[in-house]
């Protein structure tokens, strides 16, 4: 993710001095009556940072529920403050929400429905009336405060995630010149699942009143869409991916969140200076090996899973009792609601079970902090770990896994990472698991343990390059690492006369102002200053080949030969590229079918690539496999 300048930069550039307004249901500050006074306590987590920082710099408004004894105290009459206390620079309007409905709308409905409906963890989420009914009560309060501000301003209101899907439509009911961006920070279902909801057509409504909607995953955008078809009269495009629902156009994308890793590097110099030795005697810990964990204690987080690997892990190899310790720590969370209640007592018991399984009176192989610690500190523990275990059941993204990819020593440190993470399509070098096969998943830990100092440090350095490295669907070129790198552009479509070739060249131009960029695409006029490889096929015989595209039957009976003869041509064309460029990432502009080229590049020279995919060659990539398996027999 871009830090706050290059998201600033983007900003200003976008909405051209239009005001900006942040919905989030948790305020970033809230005021407290203590015994020595109103004090201010700010919000946990690298979204309040994120949007913090914006609001700061371009004096917005961030729209939030008022969570602090004294936020009414502190406020003016219309529930405006000046934040933050020491610089005041942005208005934090405040949204005061009864103890009831905010109960029934936040432990009941956002959590104890929508959560678990999003979630795929076979915890079965709950439909109460009384519960909706709140929902639509705190979404309406909130369409009102925003209202409040703007008018009938031309204004672009960001709401942030799932606590708030009934808002877009409500502002847009009040003023078209609003317009609406809405990011959905955790999984969206597939119809399958989604479909048991009472009000899935309300939700659904009420999101694509949006003009934009992101979520962290391309399979989540197809959910969405797949859900809408099913359940509404709409219009879906592919080019780009939009939706029009009763003549209101949203588009969508999807855009992996990131993380602000200078400021994460900015603290490492610090870090060292203190030493793994006086970390870990600070902990009480004096083993070889430390694996950590960092999470919310949350259903969807693998904890009690995580827990067994450990156990079987210590089992099957008994060399490492005495060796190893792993330092969980779980923040509290939802305590109110009896299923988090009922697993934050499961942990407790299984850790203790392990503790007594195996602990010696000079060690223990499990550490748990069953609190929130402060930031630098997470940091200096994900520095001298070996491992971080991120084992989760069914997460959006999981910043955890990369804040240790930015914060590890290289030749050290390993992460292992669950398969069911949006993550885990990001960072492929990690060691990954299927944390429901507790056996596997032990031995993977043993392996991460095991590896080379050569290994560790290639595949952290690739990880540290994509975590670096993060191109936004904007086009916009964030988190570049300062070495000078060589991307190669593969494209399928000519980077003249299409939509899709003319922001792929776009981007490759952006990229050659500071790196070295090059190409392979089917044209053969130059580009400034961008080396061009032509693909061997020419695109007008590969299309007119393919009479299915256009009408996104997806390949579904494309076995002959004809057809492989393509994939071949394009494979020559770019391991020649990569023969001659000798680049350090690859940039995938369309998955099909160049994607087939780059992975056949990473196995076979070991260069890390990104893709971005467009429209319907998501369920296209699902007979790649097929398309490949015929190659390779044939």
């Amino acid at each position: 993710m871009a830090d706050n300048n290059e998201l600033l930069r983007f900003i200003n550039k976008s909405l051209k001095g239009k005001p900006i307004i942040v919905a989030i249901q948790h305020e970033p500050y809230s005021h407290v009556f203590t015994p020595k006074g109103i004090q201010v306590e700010s919000g946990a987590g690298g979204v309040h940072i994120l949007l913090d920082g914006i609001l700061q710099k371009t004096s917005g408004v961030m729209v939030a529920i008022a969570t602090g004894s004294a936020d009414m105290a502190t406020a003016d009459k219309n529930g405006r403050i000046k934040v933050p206390p020491d610089n005041p620079s942005y208005t934090l309007k405040r949204v005061f929400v009864k103890k009831e409905t905010f109960d029934n709308f936040y432990d009941g409905f956002s959590n104890q429905t929508l959560w678990p409906l999003c979630h795929a963890v076979f915890i079965k989420p709950k439909f109460y009336e009384l519960w909706w009914k709140a929902y639509i009560e705190v979404n309406r309060l909130f369409a009102k405060a925003i209202l409040e501000e703007v008018g009938d301003t031309d204004s672009f209101i960001w709401i942030n995630d799932y606590q708030l899907s009934l808002l877009p439509k409500l502002l847009k009911k009040k003023s078209q010149k609003i317009r609406v961006g809405t990011f959905w920070h955790i999984p969206w279902p597939t119809h399958e699942i989604f479909r048991i909801c009472p009000w899935k057509q309300e939700i659904l409504k009420g999101l694509l009143g949006s003009d934009f909607i992101g979520f962290h995953r391309g399979y989540h955008v197809e959910n969405f869409i797949e859900c809408t078809r099913r359940e509404l009269e709409v219009t879906v495009d592919s080019e780009p991916r939009s939706i029009t629902h009763q003549n209101q156009y949203t588009k969508l994308d999807y855009i992996p969140a990131g993380i602000d890793y200078k400021n994460i590097i900015s603290r490492i110099p610090s870090i060292k200076k203190v030493g793994e030795i006086e970390i870990k005697k600070n902990l009480g810990i004096h083993v070889p090996y430390l694996a950590i964990g960092i999470d919310r204690v949350d259903y969807t987080k693998g904890l009690l899973e995580r827990f067994k690997i450990i156990d079987r892990f210590l089992e099957k190899y008994p060399k490492f009792k005495n060796k190893f310790c792993y330092l969980g720590i779980g923040a509290p969370s939802r305590l109110h609601i009896d299923t988090y209640q009922q697993l934050n007592n499961e942990i407790i018991a299984l850790i203790e079970k392990i503790n007594k399984k195996y602990a010696t009176a000079t060690w223990k192989p499990i550490l748990y902090i069953n609190k929130v610690l402060p930031r630098k500190t997470i940091l200096s523990y994900y520095y001298i770990s070996d491992i971080c275990l991120v084992t989760s059941l069914d997460d959006g993204m999981n910043l955890v896994a990369k804040e240790y990819i930015i914060c590890n020593q290289p030749s050290k440190g390993m992460l292992v990472l669950s398969k069911f993470t949006g993550a885990a399509k990001d960072l492929t070098p990690a060691i990954q698991i299927n944390p429901y096969d507790i056996n596997s998943s032990a031995d993977a830990l043993s392996n991460a343990l095991e590896l080379s100092k050569e290994e560790k440090i290639d595949r952290n350095t690739k990880m540290k390059e994509i975590v670096f490295f993060l191109v936004y669907p904007s086009g916009i070129i964030v988190g570049m690492p300062k070495k000078k790198l060589r991307v190669l552009y593969l494209s399928w479509f000519p980077f003249y006369g299409s939509g899709s070739g003319t922001y792929a060249r776009y981007l490759a131009k952006e990229v050659n102002k500071t790196h070295q960029a090059a190409v392979v695409c089917p044209d053969t006029r130059k580009i400034n200053g961008v080396k061009l490889y032509p693909l061997k096929m020419p695109f007008r015989v590969a299309f007119t080949g393919h009479p299915e595209w256009p009408n996104c039957k997806l390949f579904a009976d494309i076995y002959n030969r004809d057809i492989l003869r393509f994939h071949k041509n394009d494979l020559d064309s770019v391991v020649d590229a990569v023969e001659d460029f000798k680049p350090d990432i690859i940039h995938v502009h369309h998955c099909y079918p160049l994607s087939w080229a780059a992975r056949f590049v990473k196995s076979t020279y070991q260069i890390p690539y990104v893709i971005t995919v467009h429209g319907s060659e998501l369920p296209t990539a699902q007979n790649f496999r097929k398309i490949c398996g015929s190659y390779q027999e044939g």
